[in-house]
C-alpha cells in the first residue's frame, strides 16, 4: 500500500472574449490541474504473486542433436528444470522455507510488481487558446492551440537493478550463485518492477475546423458539414502500463523519452450530415416516401502509430545476467539498426532473404547481435548499450476510412415516428493495415499480417414515440 497523498489542488480558469461585440468573433482560453487515481489494482494484484499464488518459471536446455531417449520436458516438466513443484496451490506456512519452495531468488518466478509506498498522484496541466470567426453566413472557422503537461505518471521501475560495475544486485549481499549464494537466503532478489511516478508527457497540437450549416431551400437543405485538421505531437518516456513502453531504465528514467506509444502526429476528418432533396424533386409525390431522407458521411485519414522493435535478447530472461547495458534490464533493450529503415508499399509482395510476402519495412536493417557480453558490459563502461534504435523511430500505415449512414425517418402518427437506419463502416470495403510483425525473432519479422475490419452494414429500426 502506499501513503495517502493530500496535496491533490486542481483550480481551473477560462475566459471567452468577443474583441468586437458584434457576435461574429471570439476569442477562448482556459487552464485547468487534473487529477488521475491510484489504482487498488496496484496494491492487491499481490494475491496474484508467489507465495500467495503458485507458479513455476521453465527454463529447458536446449537439445543437443537428435534425442534417441525419451525427452522430458513434458512429461516431467519440473524434474526437467530442476524447480521445485508448487501445485497445489496453498496458503503459504507461517514457517516457509522460501529456499526449498523454490521461491528464492524473489522476483524470478515470473513478474512481481511492487508499488513505491510514497507514490503521488499523476497529475496534468491542461490549457488551450482558440480563435473562432464567423467568415460567411453560416460558416465559422476556428483554430486553436491545445497542450497539455502531465506529471508524476506511474511507469515501472526495476528497483533491483545490477550495482553498474559489479555482477551483484543492489539488495542483494552478494552475487547469486544457483539459485542464491549461503549467505543471501534472506537477501536473494531478482528484478523487482515497482510503480514510481517517474513519467512524464507532454501533448502539443495545432486544431483547425470549418463547419458550414445550409438552412434554407437548396439543394443541400438542412444540413451541415464539419471539415478538421489536427497536427500534434505526444511525446513521453513511458506510456503506461500493459503498453508496449511500461517501463523505463533505473539508471536513465528519461533515456527513452520520445514519441509516446499512441502519438498521431496528423489527422484529416471530414463529417456532416446532408437532408436528401428528394421532396423538392418530386413535389408531386407522397410526402412520406420523399420526405426525411438523409445522409451521415465520415471520411477520415490519419498518419500511423509509432513502431518500436526490442532485441528480445536471451539474457532478458536470465536473472544472473546484467546484460549489455550492466543494469539487468536486458528486457529493455533494442534492436542494432545496420542501415537506415526502408518501408515498402503493402500491397505489393516481394521476397527478402528467406522470407516472402507483404513487408513493410525491411527486416534486414536491425540485428539482435553485436551486444557485449555480460563480462564485457560491466567491466567496459563503453560498451554499454540499449541498442543502437532509438525508442518509437519510425512508424506503421496509415489509415483512411470511409463510413456512410443512411436514414429513412417517416412519421406514422402525430405522436409516432419510424427511422429506418443503414449504417455501412469501411464502405469501400479496401483494406485497412494493422501494424507490421515487430518481433525481431520472428520468421514473418516486418510482414503485415492483419488488416482491420472489412466493409460491415449495420441495421436498425427505431421507434419514437
Amino acid at each position: 500500500m502506499n501513503f495517502p497523498d493530500r496535496n491533490d489542488w486542481a483550480p481551473r480558469v477560462g475566459f471567452a472574449w468577443d474583441p468586437r461585440g458584434n457576435g461574429k468573433t471570439s476569442l477562448r482560453g482556459a487552464f485547468g490541474v487534473f487529477y488521475d487515481i491510484l489504482k487498488a489494482e496496484d496494491n492487491l494484484q499481490f494475491n496474484g504473486k508467489p507465495p500467495y499464488f503458485a507458479s513455476a518459471g521453465f527454463g529447458f536446455p536446449p537439445l543437443a542433436g537428435n534425442p534417441t531417449t525419451e525427452v522430458n520436458y513434458l512429461t516431467q516438466p519440473f524434474v526437467a528444470a530442476g524447480v521445485p513443484n508448487p501445485f497445489p496451490s496453498r496458503p503459504p506456512p507461517q514457517n516457509l522455507d522460501f529456499a526449498a519452495a523454490g521461491y528464492l531468488p524473489i522476483g524470478a518466478s515470473g513478474n512481481i510488481f511492487v508499488d513505491d509506498p510514497h507514490l503521488r498522484t499523476p497529475y496534468t496541466y491542461q490549457y488551450h487558446l482558440t480563435f473562432q470567426r464567423e467568415i460567411a453566413e453560416n460558416t465559422v472557422f476556428q483554430a486553436g492551440y491545445v497542450g497539455s503537461a502531465s506529471r508524476k505518471l506511474t511507469a515501472l521501475t526495476d528497483v533491483n537493478p545490477f550495482v553498474l560495475g559489479t555482477f551483484n544486485r543492489v539488495l542483494n549481499l552478494t552475487a547469486p550463485a544457483s539459485p542464491c549464494g549461503a549467505t543471501d537466503l534472506f537477501l536473494c532478489y531478482a528484478s523487482l518492477h515497482e510503480f514510481r511516478n517517474t513519467s512524464s508527457a507532454s501533448y502539443n497540437s495545432l486544431l483547425a475546423t470549418l463547419q458550414k450549416q445550409f438552412s434554407g431551400p437548396g439543394v443541400f437543405g438542412h444540413s451541415y458539414f464539419t471539415l478538421a485538421y489536427t497536427y500534434s505531437h505526444n511525446i513521453d518516456n513511458a506510456s503506461g502500463f500493459q503498453n508496449r513502453n511500461q517501463a523505463v531504465p533505473y539508471y536513465q528514467p528519461n533515456l527513452f523519452r520520445a514519441s509516446s506509444d499512441m502519438d498521431v502526429r496528423n489527422r484529416i476528418v471530414f463529417s456532416g450530415g446532408w437532408e436528401l432533396p428528394f421532396e423538392k424533386a418530386w413535389e408531386n409525390g407522397s410526402k412520406r416516401l420523399t420526405q426525411g431522407w438523409n445522409v451521415f458521411p465520415i471520411v477520415s485519414w490519419h498518419t500511423g502509430y509509432p513502431l518500436d522493435i526490442f532485441a528480445n535478447l536471451p539474457s532478458a530472461f536470465n536473472f544472473n545476467s546484467p546484460g549489455p547495458s550492466a543494469a539487468g534490464d536486458a528486457g529493455l533493450v533494442r534492436a542494432n539498426l545496420v542501415k537506415p529503415v526502408q518501408t515498402f508499399d503493402p500491397r505489393t509482395s516481394r521476397t527478402i532473404g528467406s522470407s516472402t510476402g507483404n513487408f513493410w519495412f525491411d527486416p534486414t536493417s536491425f540485428t539482435n547481435t553485436n551486444f557485449p557480453s555480460d563480462a564485457e558490459a560491466v567491466a567496459a563502461p563503453e560498451t554499454r548499450t540499449y541498442g543502437s534504435l532509438p525508442r518509437n523511430a519510425f512508424r506503421g500505415p496509415g489509415n483512411y476510412d470511409i463510413d456512410m449512414a443512411f436514414s429513412k425517418s417517416t412519421p406514422v402518427r402525430e405522436n409516432l415516428r419510424v427511422e429506418v437506419r443503414a449504417d455501412i463502416f469501411n464502405l469501400l470495403n479496401h483494406a485497412e493495415f494493422a501494424n507490421p510483425d515487430t518481433n525481431i525473432s520472428s520468421p514473418t519479422f516486418g510482414r503485415l499480417l492483419y488488416t482491420f475490419q472489412p466493409r460491415i452494414i449495420q441495421l436498425s429500426l427505431r421507434l419514437s414515440f
